[in-house]
């Protein structure tokens, strides 16, 4: 029997001012050295491209910040909810991110370094899933070409 993607169900929505409390208290609970809530602030301040995966009833169950310089997208932080760990939504949501980077005409994505939480000790492109590992370098898109949201 087939079971459902981990992200089944889920939408991913814009980050917004009213989120961060949400996002801290997430962030807070998955890293050992976690991101202050003005991080996060000043990231939506500054424009940087930050989304929000939810479930049907509006729980976060993750989150991803990029910063985009040149034509490279640089993952600034992303994380998954502790008792949605070890699903895939991880592999998913680096997927996403790299899938909007590639919308965004970015041709590269890197991650910062930062200890992480258990999970995931190292922020190497190798600590990356091998599918998303290879997707780090990312060809330009058509013109054309449209982000599905």
């Amino acid at each position: 029997m087939m079971q459902a993607p981990a992200s089944a169900g889920l939408a991913l929505v814009p980050m917004a001012a009213s989120d961060v409390d949400e996002v801290h208290a997430l962030e807070c609970s998955v890293f050992p050295h976690p991101w202050s809530r003005a991080n996060f602030t000043d990231s939506l301040a500054a424009g940087y491209d930050a989304w929000l995966l939810r479930d049907p009833s509006g729980k976060l169950a993750g989150y991803f910040l990029l910063m985009y310089a040149l034509d490279e997208a640089h993952l600034l932080d992303v994380a998954v909810a502790g008792e949605r760990q070890g699903t895939g939504l991880g592999r998913h949501l680096i997927e996403t991110l790299c899938e909007r980077a590639r919308w965004a005409r970015n041709r590269s994505c890197s991650k910062c370094a930062r200890r992480t939480s258990a999970r995931w000790t190292s922020t190497s492109a190798s600590a990356l899933p091998r599918s998303a590992a290879a997707r780090a370098i990312i060809p330009p898109m058509r013109a054309s070409a449209r982000m599905p949201s």
